[in-house]
């Protein structure tokens, strides 16, 4: 009987341990839905560039660590525009600070920024300093100043 405390409290820290897991786990099923669904809309619209051979979206996967809701693997995007560009679309991370998670567009040194707010509406930040709402209009803007 004198390790039941003992046992008592490591059963607790197993309990609040698996109850973490599943949290973070949720949490990164629908990080990556969100990921999935900001970056099919991406891909319909460069569709018409891609059937006209100015652009090519490939599927990428990075690997994303010490994340709050853990290490894993997120889809990410490779798009081939004219010249010798690239533009990279990657996921950061998630639950920074007044967001509920961010993907960096890169191409060469330059970059913009897309945040998913805590209200679940896509922001982005390109040369400018503030987050506009991201739309189309918006995200050419961006990707105009990327290729530049």
């Amino acid at each position: 009987m004198a390790d039941a405390p003992l046992l008592a409290v490591l059963r607790e820290l197993k309990e609040r341990e698996e109850r973490a897991e599943v949290v973070a786990t949720a949490s990164r099923d629908e990080w990556i839905a969100q990921l999935e669904e900001l970056f099919a809309w991406i891909r319909r619209l460069f569709e018409p560039a891609v059937t006209e051979g100015l652009a090519r979206v490939d599927a990428a996967t990075v690997r994303i660590e010490k994340d709050a809701i853990g290490d894993y693997e997120a889809p990410a995007l490779k798009i081939n525009v004219p010249g010798p560009r690239v533009v990279w679309v990657r996921p950061i991370g998630t639950f920074s600070v007044g967001a509920r998670g961010m993907v960096d567009v890169v191409c060469g040194a330059n970059r913009a920024l897309l945040v998913l707010n805590r209200a679940g509406v896509w922001k982005v930040r390109g040369g400018r300093e503030e987050l506009e709402r991201l739309d189309e209009t918006a995200l050419v803007r961006a990707l105009e100043e990327l290729v530049q």
